[in-house]
């Protein structure tokens, strides 16, 4: 029998390939009389017997075969059903071929007889928490959180190495991805999972994007194409953000600002449910603030200037944008303004200003584990337009000055990156 008496069974609620063991059975060299070849199984309930490697043509045990059926020999394959979570972790037992003839009135029986070892495979998942600890998925391991390291490999610690062998690795997985995620004032980053990251024999990442996603491992085993595939659960947090917003108001000393009745611009007001019941520990959230800016301003001679960031997104002023404190536990409503202004009192010469600036205030989240990774949860768009002009020492308002939100905010998963962070002190250059 071949590999050694082992089948190599699946896990019950996976899409894994049968894998199915050849079995060679050969008779007597010479056929006494009229025979017939019996064959049975012995604690082995979970085997099923085919007579080819891929058809369906199932051999129901016991099996009484004929002399001419069976002739010298008959190859078969041998599968296993799948295993439960509750079952033993292997079954072992017996194949028995009985060879009965006539001689002379009387029957007579030979016998022999392979060990048969049906012995599970899966992909399975370690939570990194200290001792390495290969777990099945199901139950609290089949799901997860947007944010938390997965770490998963095909658990084949029960296959004799000297007969079975796992080679060829590659992992696909669906749903938003990454390897990492950085982020501070000067830059925040997401690095991408890269092909060598999927030909691993441990696949390491992170999920952004909740819902129920699929994992698939194509490897080989003893060079034939095999292929694992299991479902985990992304869970998204509960959560929600909106806001209230302004007007923009022109000050007497020439000031565009975003005023409300509350003395602010805008407020936002946000939440993330608790994931302690499920999760066993809170996690955390927080708000990044990210903006596209199109602002000109000209001077009395009529030159131009242009933001030196026009139309590109940055950091708007800090990570993470609030302060004191900036980061919240799971479980929490929290609620934070944002006052926008532009002034140009401090330049004699500007004589006309423009600004067409996008806002997108995220909300953040990190599931407990201490290599978990902040994700995007929701973001919120918003936006001011407004052109003022000075006419004889006076600014006025162009009509129709526009501050809006569309409130409120949508579920994203696309984590905000740049590279530059607003400041005070923005610089203009001539076009």
């Amino acid at each position: 029998m071949e590999p050694g008496g082992v089948v190599i069974a699946t896990m019950e609620g996976t899409s894994s390939t049968p894998m199915r063991t050849k079995l060679t059975l050969k008779g007597p060299n010479n056929n006494l009389g009229i025979a017939k070849y019996i064959l049975t199984q012995q604690n082995l309930d979970k085997v099923k017997v085919y007579g080819s490697a891929t058809g369906s043509d199932e051999v129901h045990l016991e099996k009484t075969y004929t002399s001419s059926e069976f002739g010298s020999s008959k190859t078969l394959y041998i599968e296993s059903k799948p295993f439960k979570p509750t079952d033993p972790s292997s079954q072992t037992g017996t194949l028995k071929l009985e060879y009965q003839c006539q001689l002379n009135g009387n029957t007579e029986k030979l016998e022999d007889q392979v060990k048969v070892s049906l012995l599970p495979v899966e992909v399975r998942r370690d939570e990194e928490g200290g001792n390495v600890t290969w777990e099945s998925l199901n139950g609290n391991m089949s799901k997860a959180l947007p944010g938390q390291r997965m770490n998963l490999k095909l658990d084949a610690s029960a296959l004799p190495q000297q007969v079975v062998t796992v080679t060829d690795p590659n992992w696909s997985v669906t749903g938003g991805t990454f390897a990492d995620y950085t982020a501070t004032t000067s830059r925040g980053k997401k690095t991408s999972l890269e092909q060598a990251d999927f030909d691993q024999e441990i696949l390491h990442f992170y999920w952004s994007q909740p819902g129920l996603q699929t994992v698939t491992l194509n490897c080989k085993i003893n060079g034939t194409a095999t292929t694992f595939q299991t479902k985990i659960n992304v869970v998204e947090p509960g959560s929600s953000i909106t806001a209230a917003i302004g007007q923009l108001e022109l000050l007497p000393d020439g000031t565009v600002r975003l005023m409300s009745l509350s003395g602010v611009g805008i407020d936002f007001y946000a939440r993330v449910d608790s994931v302690a019941t499920d999760f066993g520990a809170e996690g955390e959230w927080q708000f990044v603030q990210t903006l596209h800016c199109n602002d000109h301003c000209v001077n009395n001679q009529g030159v131009v200037y242009d933001y030196e960031h026009n139309g590109i997104w940055i950091l708007d002023s800090r990570y993470p944008y609030n302060e004191d404190p900036d980061v919240y536990s799971t479980g929490q409503s929290r609620t934070v303004p944002d006052t926008p202004e532009v002034s140009w009192n401090d330049v004699p010469t500007i004589t006309k200003f423009s600004n067409e600036t996008k806002f997108k205030m995220y909300l953040m989240f990190k599931p407990p584990g201490e290599s978990s990774k902040w994700v995007p949860l929701r973001v919120l768009d918003w936006d001011t337009n407004f052109e003022a002009t000075k006419t004889n020492g006076t600014w006025s308002l162009a009509p129709n000055p526009n501050a809006s939100a569309t409130t409120p905010g949508s579920p994203t998963f696309h984590h905000p990156e740049w590279t530059i962070h607003f400041t005070k002190d923005p610089i203009y250059n001539p076009q």
